[in-house]
C-alpha cells in the first residue's frame, strides 16, 4: 500500500486497506457491526490494543518525555469513529 498507511496494525492490515476496498467490504462490515451488538457479543480480541509510546522530544530520557497511544485493529477503529460520530450531536 501507499504512504497513507503508516498506521498498521500487528496484523499488517491499516486504513488505506478499507479505502481502498470499502466498496466491496462495507455490507460484510455492517453485518459483522450488527451481529456484534445486537448479539452483545465482542471478543476480547476484538477489543485488545498494543500501547506504543512515541517520544515528544528528540531525545527522550525520562518516562513523562513519551506519549503513550494505544493501536487498535482498524476494523474496531473504523466502528468507534462510527459510532462515536453518531451520538456525538446527542453529547452536545
Amino acid at each position: 500500500m501507499g504512504e497513507g498507511n503508516k498506521e498498521q496494525g500487528r496484523d499488517g492490515i491499516g486504513s488505506e486497506f478499507f479505502k481502498v476496498t470499502w466498496g466491496a467490504m462495507k455490507d460484510d462490515m455492517l453485518d459483522l457491526f450488527t451481529r456484534m451488538f445486537a448479539n452483545n457479543n465482542v471478543l476480547e480480541q476484538q477489543k485488545r490494543g498494543v500501547i506504543v509510546c512515541i517520544p515528544k522530544i528528540a531525545r527522550p530520557y525520562h518516562p513523562t518525555d513519551f506519549q503513550p497511544i494505544t493501536l487498535l485493529k482498524a476494523y474496531y477503529e473504523i466502528l468507534v469513529r462510527n459510532t462515536s460520530g453518531q451520538i456525538r450531536p446527542a453529547l452536545e
